[in-house]
């Protein structure tokens, strides 16, 4: 029995794909094991036969525990037999570990070793769900996945006969469906579509008062629930207002990004600047800044749940982000996950508010520094600056962070940034947000010039004040702190540098926006953030100097 992941201590056989006595070659899948996080294919490491199977369908193992015999030649198959009716291993696979002399009680025969197994994806070619679980067909083996098997449960579809389109003609959830469609079609989907509105009924069927154990994922969650007791942790709330997110998500939403996505990028931002609440501590004796941000987000699965990672969430466009998400949620539904996909993160989201649910706290995952719990995003009645009463939407963030590591005043500054981080040009990718300002910075200036020519013609107020908006907001970021800061300006040059945003926020703070002045205005800018990058052109950067 291969570990599939680090937190494994034993697999379950959910099924055999090759058969006492096939012959196998090396890298050939031989079955289906269900670690605490994902059903995975097992290979062969080497040439020979399935000699005997020692750990039937349904059966657990511990890890480390022979499952299978692998005979080199067909003339050794009936000595692996003889060798497996003969092992106390197989009659104890459930309940008890191994002795050394249980699996070898008898002298093995020469030529005979234990299968050598290792695991692998059998995701290929994008399908998902494609790791194999055979059925029996009167001797002969149906191929087919996992989710395809429920599915045709669920469905009323017979796998005999099916034709797969998976890799090496494995049934794959695609094939079930269109087999169900081609039945209610041809039955006038009457009694087919009964069957299918109902795919839960064996919650139905569950006797009441019975012990049901736990399985192999429920253990393991519930190692993971035990050992983080341990940690010293403490939690932080946090309001944050998601106007501007929310109208961000509905511009791009069309094109396939997800909200899971767009909080796992604005809590990457504002991680980046609070590394230490990306940290992690495993021994209690000292703890680790990661050097990559992975956002682990919590996803619902049959029989328990599980933590697919956003990999370098920080460096990733929304975009990509997005499509990245979406593969790992396909994928943990299929329970096809690599350990790499689900055992690598810095951070966790634990999102609820698709439920309604306002505020709820996480527990924190072992060998991470922090998890924030996501409440709904709902209107809200709030004071306004001028003493009005407006109507914002805002969600409930609560932190629970490792305290051993992480202090309040940590948790506290980060999410004041991630509130900040929120703002829409923030979250899209750096150059598509680049070519909007820059647009709207040639339509600012090439429409004031028209303003002053034409002098009486309407502009749209509203479209203009935006605009003005964004203009102001990206000279603050480029010139009060980024140019300010910089010690080698010369007095002259800082003066010319800080007048000009001095200048623009006047006009904006006493309206003098649609004015004649306005042209003047950004002319005499324009003018003097010339100077001040001619004196910095060697160090300046293109984007800087379109300025």
């Amino acid at each position: 029995m291969p570990a599939l992941s680090s937190t494994m201590t034993e697999g379950k056989i959910i099924s055999w794909i090759k058969s006492e006595g096939e012959k196998l070659s090396k890298g050939d899948s031989v079955v289906v094991v269900e670690s605490d996080k994902a059903d995975m294919d097992v290979e062969s490491f080497y040439d020979g036969y399935l000699a005997a199977i020692m750990v039937e369908e349904g059966d657990s193992a511990p890890v480390g525990m022979p499952i299978a015999l692998l005979a080199e030649s067909e003339d050794e198959i009936a000595a692996a037999l003889a060798q497996k009716s003969s092992s106390p291993a197989a009659a104890t696979t459930t309940t008890t570990d191994p002795s050394p002399d249980s699996t070898t009680s008898n002298e093995t025969p020469r030529g005979i070793t234990n299968a050598n197994i290792s695991s692998r994806s059998s995701v290929a070619n994008g399908a998902m769900g494609s790791s194999v679980h055979p059925a029996s067909e009167g001797g002969k083996r149906v191929v087919a996945s996992p989710y395809a098997k429920k599915l045709a449960k669920e469905l009323g579809v017979d796998l005999i006969g099916l034709v797969g389109s998976g890799p090496n003609g494995r049934i794959v959830a695609k094939d079930v469906e269109v087999a169900a469609a081609a039945k209610v079609s041809a039955s006038g989907g009457a009694a087919v579509a009964s069957e299918a509105a109902k795919p839960s009924t064996g919650a139905a069927v569950v006797e009441l008062g019975t012990v049901v154990p736990f399985t192999t994922m429920q253990s393991a969650v519930s190692r993971n629930m035990m050992e983080s007791l341990a940690v010293p942790t403490f939690r932080v709330g946090y309001t944050i207002t998601t106007d501007a997110l929310d109208t961000l998500y509905k511009k791009i939403k069309s094109k396939g990004v997800t909200m899971t996505a767009m909080l796992a990028k604005a809590t990457a931002l504002a991680l980046v600047k609070h590394p230490v609440v990306n940290s992690s501590c495993r021994d209690g004796k000292s703890f680790t800044y990661n050097s990559s941000i992975n956002i682990a987000v919590a996803v619902a699965i049959d029989g328990g749940l599980i933590t697919p990672v956003l990999q370098d969430a920080d460096k990733i466009d929304i975009y990509s982000l997005s499509r990245k998400w979406k593969e790992l949620v396909d994928k943990a539904r299929a329970k096809q996950l690599q350990p790499h996909e689900y055992n690598t993160g810095t951070f966790t989201l634990s999102n609820l508010g698709m439920f309604g649910v306002d505020r709820f706290d996480a527990i924190l995952p072992p060998g991470t520094g922090a998890i924030m719990a996501v409440g709904a995003s709902e209107p809200t009645l709030v004071g306004t600056k001028d003493g009005r009463i407006g109507l914002k939407n805002q969600m409930q963030v609560n932190v629970t962070a490792d305290h051993r590591v992480i202090y309040g005043a940590d948790l506290a500054a980060f999410l004041q940034t991630l509130a900040k981080h929120e703002k829409p040009e923030r979250l899209v990718n750096k150059e598509e947000s680049k070519e909007t300002c820059n647009n709207n910075q040639r339509k600012n200036f090439s429409h004031g010039m028209k303003v002053e020519r034409r002098g009486e013609e309407d502009d749209d107020v509203d479209n203009e004040e935006e605009k003005m908006d964004m203009l102001w907001e990206d000279l603050n970021e480029k010139f009060s702190r980024k140019l300010v800061a910089d010690s080698d300006m010369s007095s002259p040059d800082r003066d010319v540098q800080i007048s000009c945003v001095k200048t623009l926020k006047w006009s904006k703070t006493n309206g003098h926006l649609f004015s004649g002045k306005k042209l003047s205005i950004l002319l005499l800018m324009k003018i003097l953030m010339k100077k001040v990058f001619v004196v910095h052109n060697s160090r300046s950067s293109i984007k800087n100097r379109a300025w």
